[in-house]
């Protein structure tokens, strides 16, 4: 049996970006969480919490660094998430998908995506 646990759209603020402009004042990013959770076997039949991934854990882990790190690249504040979540024991396969909303003249955003 395949499961996965999904944290969409999840809107934070933070200084994201290289260049000097984009280092003044925070700016929106969004992301999106999908992980396999381990053991959700148990999850199915127990309806217990404490037998699956809390998806208030993924919301406090994306709030915590985008409040204390300020990040030059989308790729190193996709890379803390990632890490943490994987690091998780109920956690198997993760996704971080961060999305960085009018990043450019020309386009709606720009975006990142680790998984493993």
């Amino acid at each position: 049996m395949e499961a996965k646990i999904f944290v969409k759209r999840i809107k934070v603020n933070l200084i994201l970006g290289h260049y000097p402009e984009e280092r003044i004042a925070p700016r929106p990013a969004v992301v999106d969480i999908e992980l396999s959770p381990l053991g959700i076997e148990r999850a199915l039949t127990s309806d217990d919490l404490n037998d699956t991934f809390n998806y208030e854990l993924a919301l406090e882990i994306v709030n915590k660094f985008a409040a204390s790190k300020e990040y030059k690249l989308i790729e190193s504040f996709a890379y803390d998430i990632f890490t943490e979540i994987k690091a998780l024991p109920k956690v198997g396969w993760v996704r971080v998908y961060v999305e960085k909303p009018a990043a450019m003249d020309g386009c709606d955003a720009t975006a990142f995506e680790l998984q493993g």
